[in-house]
């Protein structure tokens, strides 16, 4: 069960998926907070987004270029590795990849 202390993020671009407003609704009722990644304001799920990063992605050349969400999901991955410190990218995955490795066994 969502609650306050829960992130949802949203990622929605078009053709937008039909029940994709339902489901922020559903979260947002549920008092989770809401990033959505679009294309615009205008996007099934930004009325309950607390927080809305835009990414226009239609171009003359092409219907709807996914090169600006890349690079912003770029972005945001490498700016949540440097806020997590230097003890966490420098730990040792060695036993982790190992384990997943005799799970897939």
């Amino acid at each position: 069960m969502l609650t306050s202390q829960d992130l949802v993020i949203f990622i929605a671009f078009p053709k937008y998926y039909y029940p994709l407003a339902s489901i922020a609704k559903n979260a947002f009722s549920h008092g989770a907070t809401i990033l959505t990644i679009t294309d615009s304001v205008s996007s099934p799920t930004a009325q309950y987004s607390k927080h809305l990063l835009v990414c226009y992605t239609a171009t003359r050349v092409f219907y709807n270029s996914l090169t600006l969400p890349m690079a912003m999901a770029n972005l945001l991955l490498s700016y949540l590795v440097i806020d997590l410190g230097p003890d966490y990218r420098s730990r040792d995955l060695s036993n982790a990849n190992a384990s997943n490795t005799n799970n897939l066994k």
